[in-house]
């Protein structure tokens, strides 16, 4: 399925129009039956390639062991969501939000999650290779063995985030803000940063 390339219905809008319809988040004519026409698809399937779901709220989906491939999501909402063991790859999240979500054991390669908002997730012993943190504020937020090889955290906002025995090489850090950030076991000496603050 291919519609990033499709344009609100909506006249003047120049948005991208999300799967399953002709118009964008903002300009819906029925919300609630287009999210359970996406629910009915997540749900029914494990790998999606190519959709758009920008802008949209999913609640308290178990997206386990999914395989998410070229897909738009960006200032789309995930709260209370599990996507443990799941594969992430060439995918835009810019802008989201993600609150309370599981990504523990998840694959996420040449990603982009630039600008968006984590509080309370866990991606522990993940391998997230070429991916784009960039400007996000993240909270209270567990990495632990995982490989970030050539990730990047450009002036990001990080507050109780815990990188303990992760692979950082290359990993970018210049000009976070960094509270109660905790990099124990970990090669940062191979990453790279700017100044350093409140680190354990």
């Amino acid at each position: 399925m291919d519609t990033s390339k499709a344009v609100c219905a909506f006249p003047g809008c120049e948005k991208p129009a999300l799967s399953f319809t002709s118009y964008c988040a903002e300009h819906l004519p029925d919300p609630h039956r287009h999210m359970e026409r996406v629910m009915d698809y997540l749900s029914g399937r494990e790998d999606h390639s190519d959709i758009c779901l920008a802008g949209i709220t999913i609640s308290g989906m178990n997206l386990e062991k999914h395989r998410f491939r070229d897909c738009i999501f960006d200032e789309a909402v995930f709260l209370d969501c599990s996507l443990e063991k799941s594969m992430i790859q060439g995918c835009f999240f810019s802008n989201a939000r993600f609150e309370n979500c599981r990504f523990s054991g998840c694959e996420i390669r040449y990603s982009i999650f630039c600008g968006s908002d984590f509080r309370d997730c866990d991606f522990q012993g993940s391998d997230i290779l070429h991916s784009n943190f960039n400007g996000i504020h993240g909270l209270r937020l567990n990495f632990s063995d995982s490989d970030l090889y050539y990730s990047s955290f450009v002036s990001s906002r990080l507050e109780e985030v815990r990188f303990i025995d992760c692979n950082l090489k290359k990993v970018n850090y210049l000009n976070t803000t960094r509270d109660t950030v905790n990099f124990k076991y970990s090669n940062y000496e191979e990453a790279v940063f700017a100044a350093i603050q409140n680190e354990e």
